[in-house]
């Protein structure tokens, strides 16, 4: 017997850990549009974790559970996996400490997010983490199409200003519906962008 559930409820969501840990060996070895092809994945299947465990008839153990291991995959997929994408490009202190920013705060967004989820229906506080899976990988195509040399102070910048971002109490609706499918559409671009570009 094990602890944890272990069912269709949570398989999206074991599936974006795994996907980022993919994700961070392919960063280990150098190998950046395999990275942020499989940050790409964690974000789509992201967009569906939420909308498929609710299919699920669960108890309140189960759906506390939800939202906690939710939390804590993207801590892995959209923190630790952007974050190792930048030390691996810049070993410079500055771009150490702004990849320690990043995950701070974003740690910071998501433990807000999950105290603050009852009374926060239909709308985030602060920019999603989750973002990161559509902004790292198209300014990675812009600055490959424009300035390739530049890559590094410009993803500095970026995760700077996305770590400040997730904790300014900007009021975000949650994407349904139509908008929901264009993100997807938005993060499947931007993976045919990364195949084609790099």
């Amino acid at each position: 017997m094990f602890v944890g559930y272990w069912n269709k409820s949570v398989a999206f969501t074991y599936i974006s850990v795994l996907s980022a840990v993919v994700g961070i060996s392919f960063v280990i070895a150098h190998h950046y549009t395999a990275a942020l092809l499989a940050l790409i994945v964690c974000g789509i299947v992201d967009s569906f974790d939420g909308a498929i465990a609710r299919r699920f008839d669960r108890d309140e153990k189960a759906c506390n559970y939800g939202v906690q291991i939710d939390s804590l995959a993207d801590s892995v997929a959209f923190l630790a996996l952007p974050a190792a994408f930048l030390i691996t490009l810049s070993h410079k202190p500055v771009t150490v400490a702004i990849a320690a920013i990043y995950v701070l705060l974003g740690v910071v967004r998501l433990a807000w997010f999950n105290v603050t989820a009852e009374e926060s229906q239909g709308v985030f506080h602060g920019v999603p983490v989750t973002q990161i899976a559509v902004t790292l990988p198209l300014f990675y195509v812009l600055t490959q199409l424009i300035k390739p040399s530049a890559l590094a102070p410009v993803l500095t910048i970026v995760l700077l200003i996305v770590a400040l971002l997730f904790v300014t109490d900007i009021r975000i609706p949650k994407p349904r519906g139509i908008w929901l499918v264009l993100l997807v559409a938005l993060l499947v671009l931007t993976a045919a962008g990364l195949i084609i570009v790099c």
